[in-house]
């Protein structure tokens, strides 16, 4: 276990702070920031269980992720991802394959994807995502996402779907954000009890005709074409404050 440690300024290829290889490691409590790589500049995870708790990534450097899950079952939870920098594409969390659970996190004014996934079941619960650079959370090349009373709000795009990837959206709320709100090119979605209003370019995009359930929502502009209606949908402002 690795217990309220400060990780400041660190450098490695993978895993700036810390590098797991099918390890059940717990890391509770820690801060890392400024550290800086290659993939991985806070913490690198290839194989095993981690389950990472109550830490913060913050002003991190590097080429993509704090946090980057191959192959490996993780648990992230209570986690603050605060203005790290990518210099490729992920900001937050980069995970490759198996499974992963996130629950009540933060990921703010990050740049780049504040989290991708690639072929891996994942569910993420009770998190925020506001003011990254790119989209909030993205999923391809197959796994299924379970995404589940969080919110999306002012960054590039909300939630990004493709390539094989079945979605369930539940109690979300996707708002404000430059371009899309949500964007599915998978296997199909549905989403329940959610709030898609008033992002720039569109609010609901089916990329590749996939099917998409939509039940008990609030749509701006109500349902596009091509959408299943579930029921109990409606177009009424929500008025947020």
């Amino acid at each position: 276990m690795i217990w309220n440690c400060i990780f400041d300024s660190q450098y490695g290829q993978y895993g700036g702070a810390i590098y797991n290889e099918e390890s059940y490691a717990n890391v509770f409590g820690c801060t890392f920031v400024r550290n800086w790589e290659g993939d991985g500049f806070g913490i690198y995870n290839e194989g095993g269980a981690p389950t990472i708790a109550n830490c913060t990534f913050r002003e991190n450097y590097g080429f993509n992720g704090p946090i980057v899950n191959v192959t490996s079952n993780a648990i992230v939870k209570n986690c603050d991802f605060l203005k790290n920098i990518a210099t490729d594409w992920v900001g937050g969390m980069w995970n490759i394959g198996s499974r992963l659970v996130v629950s009540d996190c933060t990921f703010i004014g990050n740049h780049g994807i504040a989290m991708y996934n690639d072929d891996i079941d994942t569910t993420v619960t009770n998190c925020t995502f506001i003011a990254n650079t790119s989209v909030g959370l993205e999923s391809h090349s197959g796994g299924n996402l379970t995404v589940v009373n969080s919110i999306f709000v002012a960054i590039s795009s909300g939630i990004g779907v493709g390539n094989g990837t079945t979605s369930v959206v539940k109690n979300c709320t996707i708002s404000g954000n430059v371009w899309w709100g949500f964007s599915h090119g998978g296997n199909g979605v549905n989403m329940t009890n959610s709030i898609v209003w008033g992002n720039s370019a569109c609010d609901l995009y089916n990329a590749d005709g996939a099917l998409i359930t939509i039940k008990s929502s609030n749509i701006s502009g109500g349902l596009p074409v091509g959408t299943m209606d579930g029921g109990g949908n409606v177009d009424t402002d929500p008025l947020f404050v």
